[in-house]
């Protein structure tokens, strides 16, 4: 437990001129995980902290994201994200770019000779996306935002239809990402308000090869119960609209609703709500615990009933708070869900 929790850190510091300095900050760690669908999980987590300008001291710590990991089941993948904060808040920027291949499943019903059960597919995927947002009210942002993504599915139905069907497609679309931010913390906060909305709009004349629209909403809130503990609540849609491909499906897990990793509740609009305490000990050590709920709809299932029904999720975890000046924590997670569970190893909480 201490070896997946260790992490280290160093500061660096190098003068700009006489008046002004720059400071950067790196963090890594070794992670390990495991779930039903993917099995025993390494990888390793890299982050670099740095204030664009020091004597700006109302911007947030810009940040440079870096992560990599490999499954038993021959799954892998690679991240390099960064998030910027300048000019006294005024403006904010983030891009990432990820590539992997994907090893995972999906829960069928009808299917010849066997009935219902999980068919297994691959998807190969290399994405890029940036966004631009301003501050144009009090903590309201609202910007542009970009999308590109190169994905190859085959879906493995060789004992059932004969053959593995495959598909290769583009999407590439833009958007208008939209937030309120009145955290006191964008790493751990501890009070305020966090909206965010992204919609992005698929077409043809800008490269994709489908026509479709989605939105992502999420909304969370922290309430400071005392010095050591807060709550923290939120809720999230997401919806697909249009020519949605499979690929544009989501499922229910993750960080939204921690305790489901079968794939087996996926759909083109998802909901979910859940609710967190968090309590830090003076020594840096600390806990949470979590309860959520979740329900997905399939528009695009030919079954009767595509809702999924409401779908639980209750776990707990421990913390490590590693950099304390920008409350920074390690930390696992353990999960239930509805028939399924989930092991979480985490730098930063789940939001």
């Amino acid at each position: 437990m201490a070896l997946m929790l260790m992490g280290f850190s160093a500061r660096l510091s190098a003068k700009k001129d006489s008046i002004e300095y720059k400071r950067v900050r790196v963090t890594g760690m070794p992670t390990v995980g495991y779930n039903n669908s993917f099995g025993l999980q390494l990888g390793a987590l890299g982050m670099m902290m740095f204030d664009i300008k020091r004597a700006d001291t109302i911007s947030p710590t810009s940040s440079l994201i870096g992560m990599g990991f490999y499954t038993t089941n021959n799954t892998w993948f690679g991240l390099l994200g960064q998030r910027l904060y300048w000019a006294e808040d005024n403006w904010r920027a983030a891009w990432a770019f990820g590539y992997g291949n994907i090893n995972f499943q999906f829960y069928a019903e009808g299917l010849p000779g066997t009935g219902n059960g999980f068919i297994d597919y691959t998807t190969s995927t290399r994405f890029v996306y940036a966004e631009l947002t301003p501050r144009v009210y009090k903590r309201l942002y609202i910007g542009l935002g970009y999308m590109r993504n190169r994905m190859s599915t085959t879906f493995y139905l060789d004992d059932i239809i004969g053959v593995n069907p495959d598909s290769l497609k583009t999407v590439s679309g833009f958007g208008i990402p939209l937030s309120w931010d009145s955290r006191d913390n964008t790493f751990n906060p501890s009070s305020g308000l966090h909206i965010n909305m992204k919609t992005l709009f698929y077409k043809k004349w800008v490269g994709s090869d489908l026509n479709y629209s989605s939105l992502n909403f999420d909304a969370n809130y922290y309430w400071p119960i005392n010095n050591h503990a807060v709550l923290a609540s939120r809720i999230t849609v997401y919806t697909g609209l249009g020519e949605v491909p499979f690929e544009g499906l989501r499922t229910v897990g993750r960080d939204d609703i921690r305790g489901y990793s079968k794939g087996e509740y996926r759909g083109d609009q998802i909901y979910t709500i859940q609710t967190e305490y968090r309590h830090t000990f003076s020594n840096h050590f600390g806990f949470v615990a979590f309860l959520g709920f979740a329900a997905a709809n399939n528009s695009l299932s030919e079954d009767t009933e595509s809702w999924s029904g409401l779908l639980p999720g209750l776990g707990a975890g421990l913390r490590y708070m590693a950099i304390k000046d920008k409350k920074i924590n390690l930390g696992i997670d353990a999960a239930v869900g509805k028939g399924d569970w989930g092991l979480y190893f985490r730098i930063g909480e789940a939001f």
